[in-house]
């Protein structure tokens, strides 16, 4: 035990060394100042250490509340004062949805680094145009809000799937009634983006929509055709917000995976054939599952923080990490990288208006 001792503190300080060497001297900004930037973007960027310089609202006394709240944070209601802040490297845009695309376009004619929550346009069109925008102002890093492809369970899954034989999926994707917005890019959008990135290109195979779009009730069931994988979805605003459910399950060859997309991942074997024969209907054998990640709440740790399992931390800290030259190449939230989502949201879309 007295050896252990001294080396249990080593491992603590290299550990606690590690974060406090994580350092960044970027200045940033945010466009856009509501629940979801206050709530999940701020906490991250405060974690890291980031400089907020200034923070562009929509009216005058809201951007006089934040220089208020927040001591040597600049408030404006003026864009071109934060795009033509020389001091700022990169921007965080979390306006109105619908006005995303045009704020995302300002900032890359600006030179600055991008992050920008999804969607970050609204049409295909417009994500070319952004494209090209980027490569015209010189690539700096581009970073889409999709936290879930920064998520614990996203890395595990796709670890866990590179090389499994990927049978189907089952997505069941409920929220309550959204009146306020378009339910296709405001929030379908989610997971239509998570099974793009988890399986690859997909296009429609079958197509059911139930429900009223005047009152923001809206069902969509999905049969989508991946090249290794086929899955059927359930995406729906026609059930309740408290609780929205969600749930994702993956058959393969070898387990079943189930997860709800940020607090657990399980697999459960399945047993072998044998010449076409299921050995578990010949023997007798106890199903076995793996708990490959799941909820520990014993005691608070920032992993088991619902900010970093969804994977708001690691988008920023991955946004930082490239608008200060830390990490190099294409970001796993590049613009390029949404191109099959969008092509997948323009094939809904027409067959949502066909009717």
């Amino acid at each position: 035990m007295k050896l252990m001792l001294p080396l249990i503190r080593r491992y603590k300080r290299l550990r606690d060394l590690r974060q406090m060497n994580d350092l960044y001297t970027g200045a940033y900004a945010m466009v856009g100042f509501g629940h979801h930037a206050v709530h999940h973007l701020l906490p991250c960027m405060q974690h890291l250490g980031l400089q907020l310089r200034s923070v562009c609202c929509s009216s005058a006394s809201k951007a006089a509340a934040v220089a208020r709240k927040y001591p040597g944070v600049r408030g404006t209601i003026s864009l071109h004062e934060v795009l033509n802040d020389k001091e700022i490297d990169g921007v965080f845009v979390a306006a109105t949805p619908s006005a995303h695309f045009a704020i995302a376009r300002a900032v890359l004619e600006s030179g600055k680094a991008l992050f920008v929550e999804k969607p970050p346009c609204t049409s295909l069109e417009e994500l070319d145009c952004l494209i090209e925008t980027a490569k015209c102002s010189g690539n700096r890093p581009v970073t889409v809000g999709f936290q879930r492809r920064f998520s614990p369970v996203t890395d595990r899954l796709r670890q866990e799937l590179r090389g499994a034989a990927v049978h189907s999926y089952h997505y069941r994707f409920l929220t309550g009634a959204y009146p306020e917005g378009d339910v296709l890019t405001d929030l379908f959008v989610h997971p239509l983006d998570w099974v793009c990135f988890l399986f690859g290109e997909a296009r429609v195979r079958s197509f059911a929509s139930v429900g009223r779009d005047s009152r923001g009730e809206v069902t969509l069931l999905l049969v989508l055709e991946h090249r290794e994988a086929v899955g059927c979805l359930e995406l729906s605003t026609a059930y309740t917000w408290k609780p929205s459910m969600e749930s994702l399950e993956i058959n393969t060859r070898t387990g079943i995976y189930r997860t709800d997309g940020a607090n657990f991942l399980d697999c459960t074997e399945k047993s072998p054939t044998f010449f076409g024969i299921p050995t578990e209907k010949v023997f007798r054998r106890t199903a076995c599952t793996r708990h490959l990640l799941e909820n520990d709440g014993f005691a608070p740790t920032a992993a088991g923080h619902t900010i970093v399992k969804q994977g708001f931390f690691d988008e920023v800290r991955d946004f930082a990490r490239r608008t200060e030259g830390k990490v190099h190449g294409n970001s796993r939230a590049g613009l390029e990288s949404m191109r099959p989502t969008f092509v997948l949201l323009e094939e809904i879309r027409r067959r949502m208006e066909e009717g």
